[in-house]
């Protein structure tokens, strides 16, 4: 058996157990979304190390509205960072940053959040966090890292190439409650039905669940488009909910005709994060009956109504 260690050539927060000591603390995450120029607040829940943001009225998708984040960080003995006893020297300048990343997405973006020295006050500040909308989609995690800013001397055993990471000071997995928001892309058709439904991906396990594989069509040009327009103070026509209900049964049928597809789909522990079987599968954790189609239908309808309608 061989047991990997991670060996650093310089002091960082995990060698020398500084978090606690320097009383950092963290506040619990706000988010919000901006439609136009309003800003819209969603709902977050803490679970574990995790916190889990959701949209009561279903509007909200990551990867097309982006998301806005803020937190307070604290920091009560900020000198311990520094001299012999700490991570840098006394004359350094080190940095709070926060830094986001996406594996779906393959994407990372850093927030700086504030500097300080040596003879800095406590610190107390809050930070906001904007990810732009086509950036990122699917989980993210954020971590808030101390990092070197400069110093003035290179003195053995302190890290003194500025932007060097010294140490996680928290970390977060953010969950985005979006895995069944059905792509849906408005089109101008007279000719065309009201709406229809596009599934073509070749391999779900690979294929992400995203508008060139999976997606809703609605007919602007239809005469009685009126009846799924969503542009009312209501948050979904009842029509809507069930062209929502009928996509992700059709989506659903589609997987189950590929005997094999389905087979990996149910029994593969860990799917692609945002692909089409990371979504099947997590629809099928929700304890739907797959026994007949009418019983499936019906499965839906019960989870997606009270939740669109």
């Amino acid at each position: 058996m061989t047991v990997k260690q991670q060996i650093s050539l310089f002091r960082t927060i995990e060698s020398i157990d500084l978090v606690m000591e320097t009383g950092y603390s963290e506040s619990a995450i706000e988010a919000s979304f901006f439609s136009g120029n309003t800003e819209i607040q969603l709902d977050v829940e803490a679970e574990g190390n995790a916190v889990i943001i959701s949209d009561s009225n279903l509007d909200w998708d990551l990867s097309k509205h982006g998301l806005a984040l803020r937190k307070t960080i604290s920091l009560k003995n900020v000198g311990l960072f520094f001299g012999e006893n700490g991570v840098a020297q006394d004359g350094a300048v080190l940095g709070i940053a926060a830094i986001v990343s996406s594996l779906t997405s393959n994407r990372t973006e850093v927030f700086r959040i504030v500097e300080f020295d040596s003879k800095s006050h406590p610190i107390k500040k809050e930070c906001e966090i904007i990810l732009p909308k086509g950036i990122f989609r699917g989980h993210l995690y954020l971590r808030t890292a101390l990092y070197l800013v400069r110093s003035t001397n290179k003195k053995t055993g302190y890290a003194c190439s500025s932007g060097t990471i010294i140490g996680t000071l928290g970390k977060t997995t953010i969950e985005t409650t979006d895995r069944l928001l059905f792509p849906i892309v408005e089109v101008d058709e007279p000719k065309e039905p009201i709406w229809w439904v596009r599934c073509n991906w070749t391999d779900a396990t690979e294929d992400i669940f995203e508008e060139s594989n999976v997606c809703i069509f609605l007919n602007r040009g239809h005469k009685n488009f009126n009846l799924i327009d969503t542009d009312s103070e209501k948050k979904c026509t009842p029509y809507l909910a069930d062209i929502v209900c009928t996509a992700i049964q059709m989506m659903i049928e589609k997987a189950m005709h590929n005997t094999e597809e389905w087979k990996k789909i149910q029994t593969i522990p860990n799917h692609l994060e945002g692909s089409v079987a990371y979504v099947l599968n997590y629809i099928i954790s929700l304890g739907w009956d797959f026994s007949t189609p009418e019983l499936l239908a019906k499965s839906i309808r019960n989870y997606v109504y009270p939740r669109m309608v």
